[in-house]
């Protein structure tokens, strides 16, 4: 233990050598039986130190996420489960709340996903024991403990989004040992709660509280257990009480973070609001208390930031109330007028917080305005609430709204210092003219309603508004332009095509802004704009009027990017959507490119911090090469020094993009540099392989280059190195199908004399791995692969080759694998050369038809993939393992995952037709059956299929005939 302790130490040490070293020895050290059950004891060690706890604690959550489940490329053996299963609950307890019970609490998350209940049939018993010690002890600190480890197990349930019978039995018994802890335990503090105590001993009982609620939350969030239903009105009695709680104690407090108290309430209201919205029923009898409770509440709070979470909850569960069958509680007119002057209008009002968040934390407000962020602000929630009053009462609420709106542009056009008046007009417009959720807006195009012109608002209001100032891109009220421009996104399905070029000349001005929000926003309303689409599907900006444009809208992206405090993912964005859809127009304009874009890669290259930023600056230069392929040649020279900087000094961020554009590049030549060759030896090297972003990327790289040289990869002696990397992806589950597309390249591509040698080994490589290690994907590429073989080799040429291995190996294989999967197949191009794979067995195959049953169940297959029968994959099959969209890297990465890859949409393939030489394969299956009615032995097949097919199949055979 003295040792492992001492590598924990080291993989935190400041000496990069070290922390090298130790994460190498830690990588090394999973696999050794036992060692996680040393990872536990370091943890109990009390002499370890906090660094060394903490280190260990992310290794076995880490440990646990990556190599716990099945599906993983290598899983933890079952002994070193049962260590993990049998330890970490103690190890847990014995912690102090901080980063070691989180990361802990997230690896018990992660084993009960996969493990829970079938192969940790204690834990709950063990924990509801613990838990009624410790409450019948009052050890507070240990029932909360305790209540923390049972919402780390039940959490999952809030990620189902449907309930089925086999989740239904895992629930009950868990809610029937649970409820009788929960229910007194809840009852209990609340008892407490109200009894006089000092501020810190009310932590210590909401703190306990939240727990509870969390497990009440698990456990109804996807239906209501007879336990809960029974004790209803006893949970909802502890909630009321707690929302009508108040003391003065956690006032003194001057930071902006809430207190315990108030996050305990805004808990309530938000599991409230999921209850109301799904069990409205049963909620029927609470409604009306909560409602006054939570209204009355919310009247009382500050606008400060220690408010705003329970702000928000409170307005979000009375939006849900309003779009109930309990809305009635709104149709008094006077309520109405109410609701809208004291609780809508003041949160919509921009606050002075919002205005330096906007000033001093742009990203920050970017954030939570354009980005739909998960954390709702008061102004969002707000513009819900407008528009679930709406659903039942929009005249009112519109006519209420709309005297507002008048008055807040009036006050503006009478003193233009109070811009905070049109702001409030802008967003109160917003959300009487959705019919959609405020909250699925995020800056995108929104249908309008008939409350409001948005057409005339937008002339009358947005456009001078815009045009004020944009001269020198400056102005005294920048919150305004930001707010004009996200109108003009907004509603972009709404405004005229006729003044998107003057928008977009306009917007292309404000990208200059000093303001990082305005120019952000300008940006991205670009990039808009220039996605929309007419009714019929013509685009709104065609290459052609964007063009003229392009020069200076590129001229100002690049100055904004030069100027940028941070690396703005949204200007570098709006760089991308330009060129792809100026297209093969921007040619003249790449030499004037390429200068800022091989200037910012440099530049990132040093440090990459910003992965959607980094995603989209490759992006463009992908881009540049598609539509633009004549040029290549120079884009290949402007970008070969810093892609060489980064291949040399491992910048594992962006070698799946430079993979991703040398193969590209290489598609676009018909001579190959010396440059490619070289690189191929580096790439056989297995260490590349070892960071997994790598992989897709690589392999991308190496089938094109099979492709265009495949004798120059047989001369250099390299077609050995290539099967080695197919023979160690083969036996990865999450990569297999990579090793299958650099295979089917090389059986496509290399002359059959090169191959003759080797394919008595490739295929003991594949049934070593279908007897060792069989899964649905692996079956479904192996057959993909078979299908292939026999089209370019023949069929009997396929069954020998399979036969040579093992007498009576091709039957196993075809019943057991092919009849199987065949059908689980999807997609156009691999059910084709599957069925003509197929029709070439059954037709030409001599060795097959000797053997009349296996016959017989080749032609059922292949009526069956006429037919377009689909067998569902309950394995879940992905093809896609380690791929991320742009929009998912910033969360990859924060999670410390930087070597992600994700596809640049410039240099994606058109998924190619293997079997191109036969145009219409229910054609050629006509062909060969008609050749296969020849043969002299056809009666006794015909018979056959007579004795054996059903009359649907029986029936296609005739029409094909």
């Amino acid at each position: 233990m003295e040792q492992a302790c001492q590598v924990f130490y080291h993989s935190c040490d400041t000496d990069i050598n070290k922390r090298k070293s130790a994460e190498n020895e830690l990588n090394r050290l999973k696999k050794e039986a036992g060692f996680l059950g040393v990872v536990l004891q370091v943890l109990g060690n009390a002499n370890g130190g906090e660094d060394v706890h903490i280190a260990a604690a992310i290794y076995l959550k880490n440990v646990v996420k990556e190599h716990w489940d099945v599906r993983s490329d290598w899983t933890l053996p079952e002994g070193d489960k049962n260590i993990v299963r049998s330890q970490i609950v103690t190890a847990l307890l014995n912690t102090k709340k901080g980063p070691i019970q989180n990361c802990l609490s997230e690896a018990v998350t992660m084993i009960c996903k996969s493990d829970f209940p079938t192969a940790w049939p204690g834990l709950i018993p063990d924990l509801v024991s613990r838990a009624e010690a410790a409450f019948k002890s009052q050890n507070v600190a240990m029932l909360s403990s305790v209540l923390t480890i049972l919402h780390s197990v039940f959490c999952r349930y809030r990620e189902v989004h449907e309930l089925t019978h086999e989740l239904c039995e895992e629930i009950i018994p868990c809610i029937e040992r649970v409820g009788p802890v929960l229910l007194p335990v809840t009852q209990w503090l609340v008892e407490e709660l109200l009894k006089p105590h000092q501020a810190g001993t009310l932590s210590e009982i909401l703190t306990l509280f939240n727990s509870c609620i969390e497990i009440f939350f698990d456990f109804t969030c996807l239906d209501l257990p007879d336990f809960i239903t029974k004790h209803l009105a006893h949970f909802m009695q502890a909630y009321i009480s707690v929302l009508k709680f108040e003391t003065p104690l956690f006032n003194t407090d001057s930071s902006d973070s809430p207190s315990i108290l108030a996050r305990a309430k805004a808990t309530i209201t938000e599991m409230l609001t999921v209850f109301l919205r799904k069990f409205d029923e049963d909620f029927e009898d609470y409604l009306e208390r909560f409602a006054e409770a939570i209204w009355g509440m919310l009247t009382k709070l500050t606008d400060g930031p220690r408010d705003d979470d329970l702000a928000i909850a409170a307005m979000d569960f009375l939006a849900a109330t309003a779009q109930s069958f309990k809305h009635t509680v709104f149709q008094d007119p006077q309520i109405l007028h109410t609701v809208c002057n004291q609780i809508i209008l003041p949160n919509i009002r921009i606050r002075q917080l919002d205005v330096e968040m906007f000033e001093d934390e742009p990203e920050e407000y970017i954030r939570r305005d354009i980005e739909g962020s998960d954390q709702h602000t008061r102004r969002r929630v707000a513009c819900e609430f407008t528009h679930a009053l709406c659903k039942n009462y929009q005249t009112t609420v519109s006519g209420i709204f709309q005297e507002h709106i008048a008055s807040l542009l009036q006050s503006y056009a009478t003193n233009e210092a109070d811009w905070k008046s049109k702001d409030a007009a802008i967003y109160l417009t917003t959300a009487l003219s959705i019919k959609q959720s405020c909250s699925t807006v995020v800056f995108g195009g929104v249908r309008g309603t008939n409350q409001i012109d948005i057409i005339s608002f937008f002339t009358q209001h947005i456009l001078p508004e815009l045009s004020k100032g944009c001269e020198n891109a400056t102005t005294n009220s920048p919150v305004l332009k930001a707010d004009g421009i996200k109108f003009i996104s907004t509603f972009r399905n709404q405004i005229p095509k006729e003044h998107y070029p003057a928008c977009i000349e306009l917007l292309g001005k404000w990208v200059s802004s000093p303001s990082e929000v305005v120019m952000t926003y300008a940006a991205a309303a670009i990039e808009r704009l220039l996605t929309v689409t007419g009714p019929t599907g013509e685009i709104y900006v065609t290459k052609q009027m964007i063009t003229p444009l392009a020069t200076t809208l590129f001229m100002n992206l690049f100055s904004a990017l030069r100027k940028a405090i941070r690396e703005n993912h949204y200007l570098i964005m709006c760089v991308t959507r330009v060129i792809r859809r100026s297209q093969e127009l921007i040619g003249p304009l790449i030499p004037h490119l390429l200068e800022p874009l091989v200037t910012i890669l440099k530049h990132v290259t040093r440090n990459p911090s910003n992965p959607s930023y980094n995603h989209y600056l490759f992006e463009s230069v992908s881009c540049l090469i598609r539509f633009n392929p004549e040029h290549v040649g120079s884009i290949e020279m402007a970008i070969f020094e810093p892609f060489a900087t980064i291949l040399q000094k491992d910048v594992i961020e962006f070698m799946p993009y430079v993979f991703q554009i040398f193969a590209q590049m290489m598609e676009t030549r018909t001579d190959i540099p010396q440059s490619y060759y070289q690189l191929v030896e580096t790439l056989c090297s297995p260490q590349l392989y070892q960071n997994k972003g790598n992989i897709p990327a690589i392999i991308r790289f190496l089938t094109v280059f099979i492709e265009k040289v495949p004798q120059r990869l047989v001369d250099d002696g390299l077609l050995n190195n290539i099967l080695g990397i197919f023979q160690v992806l083969a036996n990865n589950k999450l990569y297999d199908h990579e090793g299958f597309t650099i295979l089917n390249a090389v059986i496509l591509h290399i002359p059959d004399k090169e191959l003759e040698q080797l394919m008595p080994s490739i295929m003991r490589i594949l049934f070593g791995r279908l007897s060792n290690m069989k899964t649905v994907k692996f079956c479904k590429m192996f057959i993909l692969f078979c299908s292939i073989l026999i089209h370019k080799r023949g069929a009997d040429y396929t069954l020998k080759l399979i036969e040579s291995l093992q007498q009576g190996l091709w039957k196993m294989v075809f019943t057991n694998v092919w009849c199987v999967h065949v059908t689980k197949i999807i997609g156009n191009y691999p059910r084709k050369t599957c069925m003509v794979g197929l029709t070439k067995l059954i037709c030409d195959s001599q060795i097959l038809q000797s053997d009349s049953e296996l016959w017989v169940n080749a032609v059922r297959c292949l009526c069956s993939l006429i037919r377009n029968e689909k067998s569902v994959d309950k394995e879940g099959t992905t093809f896609e393992a380690g791929v991320y969209a742009a929009e998912n890297l910033k969360d990859r990465y924060e999670d410390g995952y930087t070597n992600a890859y994700c596809p640049l949409v410039g240099a994606i393939r058109e998924e190619a037709d293997i079997c191109s030489d036969v145009p219409d394969a229910s054609q050629f299956l006509g062909f060969k059956w008609r050749e296969l009615r020849q043969h002299q032995n056809y009666s006794m097949m015909a018979s056959a299929l007579q004795n054996s097919l059903s009359p649907e199949h029986q029936g296609l055979l005739a029409s094909i005939n």
